[in-house]
């Protein structure tokens, strides 16, 4: 059914641009899904082995996430990341 120019049985969906390999390859999964049809439905098995890939997928992509944000933080909270003041030293004391 169209109201306004627009098929509602169509899903818009927007992707966002992908801040790692493993989420890239979420968003090139997620664009081909298509579950095995049934009868009345879709097979369940399918659906489940498919969450289960999608859900493995979230992991790895979190853990590259998790070793970017580790680097991103390790290089701001080392001392030469930090660019001194002009005319500022700083001398350790003892």
């Amino acid at each position: 059914m169209k109201r306004n120019n627009v098929d509602e049985n169509i899903v818009y969906t927007q992707y966002a641009e992908p801040v790692n390999h493993g989420h890239g390859k979420i968003v090139r999964y997620l664009k081909t899904l298509h579950f095995r049809p049934r009868l009345f439905g879709v097979d369940q098995q399918d659906v489940w082995k498919k969450i289960e890939t999608l859900n493995a997928m979230y992991e790895v992509a979190l853990s590259e996430e998790r070793a970017r944000y580790d680097a991103l933080l390790g290089a701001a909270l080392t001392p030469a990341a930090q660019p001194e003041e002009e005319g500022v030293h700083h001398e350790k004391c003892g």
